[in-house]
């Protein structure tokens, strides 16, 4: 069974449980009170007649005058005076007077009645007995009247119900309006995204315009979804960190050691060989050639080392200075002017070297943006919340490509020009900040510059003591 039929069976129930029970009671209450107040008036006639003939007989007659306006009253039946013997001496209807009132109420039999009132609800009458006393004899009044009117009061109740069946009818209406637009269907398209997960679509968004508790629910969903994509995008990206990182180390060591050797037989070519030839020359070229190779081995090197990382309490603008202190003149030499904007009480849990080479890779890729000059700004702050420190590395370069963006902490990718750059530093740098539990983000525009955003986590007070 769905969920909102079952919702809406006990929605009903219950309604229709509630209702029944006080519809009972208020008819209950209703007619008892009904029946409470035709008694009243009854025994009250009743009483003030009976009186009237046991104190007026004998002076005034009997009391016409009264009995007929008790004849008036809208519940009256039937008013009889019985004689001793139970003859009916006299009555509002000529056909009964003369006949034995025995016949229609035995209980006159014992020639001396008790007060009394009796009550045929099914039927639908009642009748009161009051013993009267003329002459000195036992007679008898009684009086009867009619219960139609308790019956129309169960009537008018039951009309009253069938009004309350119907209203009850269209507000479970409006229930079920509400229940499917604003219940129903935000739950159906959760369900939907949930399969939609389970198949591996991670760009199904739960779109919902209520404010309410599930609006709420679909958000959670919403962003629930935006981290496991980009939890899968992390994996992925460790997935190709480690395959490449051990097909670097394999190929770092059986290079490094020949090229080593290379470099020493022609640093001494280039010493015995004069300045001025073209073959002075072509060694030297060979060198550089051949520098830069070592260069690309060191840097596969760092990417796949495994070595165990020193960490220490450092402050990140303490980490930034010491790493410009060798690289000021890269940026004065590629005509690049350095903005400092430190903030106060960024200490982090770190392995400062490994945070230096991020530095510099910043400070490279920078340079490599500007090969006309601009400037590259460091700035340093806390996050809003205090828990984070903040590292935006800020240039005027020529920016990065839309569709590059993705990519550009993928390994062996660069937008640099041939043998300016290997691909791994973004990547290096990727890895350092992601084992550091922190996360580095970028924003380009083509043309305009190119912003990465580095966040680390705050190193708290008595942490790690």
């Amino acid at each position: 069974m769905k969920i909102f039929w079952k919702i809406y069976l006990v929605v009903f129930i219950a309604f229709m449980v509630i209702a029944s029970a006080v519809g009972y009671f208020t008819a209950s209450m209703e007619i008892a009170e009904a029946q409470k107040n035709i008694l009243k008036e009854n025994q009250i006639a009743a009483s003030f007649i009976s009186k009237q003939i046991e104190t007026g007989y004998v002076e005034y007659g009997w009391p016409f005058e009264s009995l007929s306006e008790l004849a008036k009253d809208q519940n009256f039946l039937f008013w009889w005076i019985v004689k001793p013997d139970g003859v009916i001496y006299l009555g509002d209807k000529a056909e009964f007077i003369g006949m034995s009132a025995y016949d229609y109420y035995p209980e006159l039999k014992n020639g001396h009645p008790a007060e009394k009132t009796i009550l045929n609800r099914s039927q639908g009458y009642g009748i009161i007995i009051k013993p009267v006393e003329i002459n000195r004899e036992r007679w008898t009044f009684i009086q009867g009247f009619s219960l139609d009117y308790i019956n129309t009061i169960k009537r008018r109740i039951a009309s009253l119900a069938v009004v309350i069946f119907i209203i009850a009818l269209t507000m479970l209406g409006f229930f079920l309006y509400y229940s499917i637009n604003y219940l129903v269907l935000p739950l159906e398209s959760l369900k939907k995204g949930a399969e939609a997960i389970g198949k591996g679509d991670l760009d199904y968004r739960v779109e919902t315009a209520s404010h309410d508790e599930i609006g709420e629910l679909a958000g959670i969903f919403n962003q629930m979804t935006r981290d496991l994509k980009s939890s899968q995008e992390e994996l992925v990206q460790a997935e190709k960190l480690s395959a490449i990182g051990f097909l670097a180390a394999g190929v770092a060591h059986e290079l490094n050691n020949p090229l080593t050797g290379i470099l020493n037989l022609l640093g001494i070519f280039r010493d015995e060989l004069d300045p001025q030839t073209q073959k002075h020359e072509d060694v030297l070229n060979m060198i550089k050639a051949a520098e830069h190779m070592a260069k690309v081995i060191n840097d596969l090197t760092s990417f796949a080392r495994q070595t165990k990382d020193e960490f220490s309490a450092v402050d990140i603008n303490d980490i930034v200075e010491a790493t410009l202190s060798f690289s000021n003149c890269q940026l004065a030499k590629n005509k690049v002017k350095l903005i400092k904007d430190y903030g106060a009480g960024l200490q982090v849990w770190a392995d400062k070297s490994r945070l230096q080479q991020v530095v510099l890779n910043m400070l490279a890729n920078a340079c490599d943006a500007m090969p006309e000059g601009g400037s590259f700004t460091i700035r340093t702050r806390l996050s809003e919340q205090g828990d984070d420190v903040i590292i935006e590395f800020i240039d005027t370069g020529m920016g990065i490509k839309k569709e590059d963006v993705a990519k550009i902490f993928t390994p062996f990718f660069t937008t640099k020009l041939r043998g300016k750059g290997t691909g791994l530093g973004l990547a290096v740098s990727y890895g350092i900040i992601k084992k550091h539990n922190g996360d580095i983000t970028v924003t380009s525009e083509p043309g305009k510059g190119t912003a990465f955003k580095v966040v680390l986590p705050r190193l708290k007070k008595g942490a790690h003591a």
